[in-house]
């Protein structure tokens, strides 16, 4: 998903690519608040994941979705990868999938914590 975003978002960049929606206050607030929330949920996966994952896993992982990013965007309509309508989605999808890994890491614990305590 952040490759998908880092890709649609590029495209935003400098601030005279952008098309005119995007252009005026609430589309420059919803570029920012879209990389803002989706940069966290970046950061917080990959300190999940860290926890979970060998890095190896993570590394090739990472590189499918870098490989597979440009070949996943060309289903959508350029509307929705180049206009505000595609911003909200993306990222709103990108925290979907933070917030299923924190769970997945609390139950992991979880069952380490039964696991020392001597329960099974």
């Amino acid at each position: 998903m952040l490759t998908l975003y880092g890709l649609t978002v590029s495209g935003h960049f400098p601030f005279e690519a952008r098309s005119k929606e995007l252009q005026s206050p609430v589309g420059t607030f919803v570029i920012g608040a879209t990389l803002l929330s989706s940069g966290l949920a970046a950061l917080l996966l990959i300190v999940t994941e860290l926890n979970v994952l060998p890095w190896t896993a993570i590394i090739i992982g990472g590189g499918a979705a870098l490989l597979a990013g440009p070949l996943l965007l060309r289903v959508f309509p350029d509307a929705f990868v180049d206009g505000m309508v595609g911003r909200a989605p993306i990222a709103g999808l990108f925290v979907r999938v933070l917030s299923l890994g924190c769970e997945a890491e609390r139950k992991n614990n979880t069952k380490v914590e039964r696991t020392l305590d001597g329960e099974s």
